[in-house]
């Protein structure tokens, strides 16, 4: 047997002359251009891909990845689906032409030949499924980002025994807690780089495994608006470290091995390793900035076209709030609002689970939780589906009226996911398919029970790294933590227009194409004062400071109120409902609680009236956008 690391999840099985791909994400970006290969596979590398089987463990993006598919296997590629209660992996497969397919119910085995064979086994409220792998007396648990644990991780042991591989994620794909607004102030602790370092590396060793390898983590974040969650990355390095480590503490013959993408293992050679210096991540990191600088500035222009579709978003909730249970619906508080701004205005949607209500309104409600999402993934998520894609993207901003409100965050989370897996509405799971995929996984319902009344009933604090006990070890017993360096990866700079007399550009990114338009006259503007006007849907707050004019978004972006209320002081305007400042000259956050700039826009006198610069998607009557193919297919 001989495997080779392709990429972030991408694995090649090679044994008895047939060829077994694992979740080829190889080529391009994806989740809208947020998450990019790291280390990007050599040119060498790609050349080689053919598979005989391709075995798709989950439905996100970074795992199966439509054009990586399209691009390197053929209509004759046999694909390998775990069993799960939802088609959508082969329905999505279909519409891409391909039509050979073996579903493997949880627990079973196929044979690919005649001493190779790879084993499902399922786990979670989604579709994470784990391959055990096995051919000439090696075996290989690619558990990617299947957190097996408890009676579930017992039963796949007692009946494949310990792997020589152990293959597993290591860092986070949540957005919680660091899509929420100053996390680090209320949730510093929930879920820390080094608890994911931690866990990695109980797993391998309370598993046995003869070698653990860091997998299915190694990808960095080019897009502007998750490019700072670079900082949350766990390096291998520091990985392979820990575990080996703790492997010397506690005796355990666990070796921790950092496999780059070309990197390899046969029964023959041995270790083949790729050299690659993670440490020179935030380096590379900007690189890749550069070089990919183009198709991120023209996604970016796509965007900025994306008009917010509220009929889809209205249409797709109150389907889904249709199908949740009311006894859920009515414990679900506080209400939520998604704040989506394009380039007319800010919209804010507000949803109430209790009442089924999906309204749209003019302003930001206080007491609510605050979900902001561009509107090119926002309708996508509502006329596409892929709401279970979309938390991973890291593509949105939660901001939290109390601490206590992120439990209905996760909520909504944990529901969308249910609901566009088909596990909602409840009597979906009494479907046959349904109920056959339910009883073969009774131990994760066992399992499940024991923690409600472990953690819920007695109190007991819930601890990740304790649901993988070590070998020789006692429950109590202190052993060393990971250290963790903090790692500052510096943003490329963007093009920026510089502050002009009449005014001043903060739009984030580069040039994008403008159109003047004339929003009020020269007059209509005091010295000192503000003046409130509106065009096409956009509401801008215009100021005219010692004979000079400047124009911003009408928005304070802490809690979206109209700013043109607010009191102006010199060149900084106050928000009228919480306090915030900004400086009208270029956006500028001056106090607490605002924090990200308000958009600015260029001025200009043209005879006695005012032409503010308004992007050509606004400022063009008629100007409309479409998705004409599935969300993935950007990733090219």
């Amino acid at each position: 047997m001989k495997f080779t690391i392709l990429s972030h999840a991408g694995l090649r099985v090679e044994h008895q002359g047939v060829s077994l791909v694992t979740d080829p994400w190889l080529i391009g970006s994806c989740y809208w251009r947020s998450w990019w290969n790291f280390p990007e596979p050599s040119a060498e590398l790609l050349q080689s891909i053919q598979a005989d089987f391709v075995y798709l463990t989950h439905l996100h993006w970074d795992h199966y990845h439509g054009p990586s598919l399209r691009r390197f296997f053929g209509p004759e590629t046999t694909f390998l689906l775990p069993k799960v209660c939802t088609t959508r992996m082969m329905d999505d497969l279909r519409s891409m032409g391909y039509s050979r397919f073996v579903e493997i119910p949880h627990g079973s085995t196929y044979k690919m030949a005649a001493d190779f064979t790879l084993c499902s086994y399922q786990f979670g409220v989604g579709v994470d499924s784990a391959a055990f792998i096995k051919g000439g007396g090696v075996s290989i648990l690619n558990a990617n980002d299947c957190k097996l644990f408890g009676q579930p991780l017992r039963h796949l042991l007692r009946k494949q025994g310990r792997p020589d591989f152990a293959l597993r994620s290591h860092s986070s794909a949540s957005p919680i807690p660091y899509c929420v607004e100053d996390y680090k102030r209320d949730f510093g602790d929930l879920r820390t780089q080094a608890d994911y370092i931690e866990e990695f590396a109980r797993f391998a060793i309370s598993i046995g495994a003869r070698h653990a390898i860091p997998f299915a983590s190694n990808h960095c974040f080019l897009h502007r608006d998750t490019f700072h969650f670079n900082e949350t990355a766990v390096s291998p390095n520091l990985v392979e470290k820990y575990c080996n480590q703790l492997s010397t503490e506690v005796n355990a013959d666990t070796e921790c091995v950092v496999m780059s993408p070309g990197s390899s293992w046969s029964q023959e050679h041995g270790f083949d390793l790729v050299d690659f210096d993670f440490e020179r991540r935030p380096e590379v990191i900007s690189e890749m900035a550069r070089k990919y600088a183009p198709k991120l500035e023209a996604f970016y222009a796509e965007e900025e076209q994306e008009l917010a579709d509220f009929d889809a978003f209205r249409d797709y909730f109150r389907k889904f709030l249709a199908a949740v249970p009311w006894w859920i619906r009515r414990r679900w508080k506080p209400a939520m609002m998604f704040r989506v701004p394009d380039s007319r205005r800010t919209h804010f949607w507000f949803v109430e689970p209790a009442t089924r209500t999906v309204k749209s309104v003019d302003y930001q409600m206080e007491d609510v939780a605050v979900i902001e999402v561009p509107p090119r993934v926002i309708n996508d998520c509502t006329t596409l589906r892929m709401f279970s894609a979309w938390t991973p993207s890291k593509r949105l901003k939660i901001e939290l009226p109390t601490p206590g409100a992120l439990k209905s965050v996760k909520r909504f989370f944990t529901l969308v996911d249910a609901y566009e897996l088909e596990n909602l509405p409840l009597r979906n799971n009494l479907r046959p398919r349904h109920l056959g995929v339910i009883l073969r996984r009774w131990r994760e319902g066992a399992e499940a029970t024991r923690l409600f009344v472990r953690h819920k009933m007695f109190r007991k604090p819930f601890d990740i790294p304790g649901l993988y006990p070590l070998p020789r070890v006692a429950r109590d017993q202190t052993l060393s933590r990971p250290e963790v360096p903090k790692v500052t990866v510096s943003a490329p700079v963007q093009n920026r227009s510089e502050p002009t007399a009449a005014g001043s550009s903060s739009e984030r990114g580069s040039f994008q194409p403008t159109t003047w338009v004339s929003v009020a006259r020269r007059d209509d503007v005091e010295s000192g004062k503000t003046l409130a006007v509106e065009h096409d849907g956009r509401q801008l707050a215009l100021f005219r400071i010692e004979d000079r004019f400047f124009a911003i978004e009408d928005r304070c972006t802490h809690r979206g109120a109209r700013l043109s209320g607010g009191r102006l002081e010199g060149c900084e305007i106050e928000c009228p409902l919480h306090g915030g400042r900004f400086d009208v000259r270029d956006g500028s956050p001056k106090c607490l609680p605002a924090k990200a700039p308000v958009r600015c826009f260029e001025v200009r006198e043209k005879g006695n009236h005012l032409q503010v610069a308004l992007p050509a998607a606004t400022a063009e009557s008629g100007a409309q956008s479409s998705n004409s193919a599935k969300a993935e297919d950007v990733s090219t």
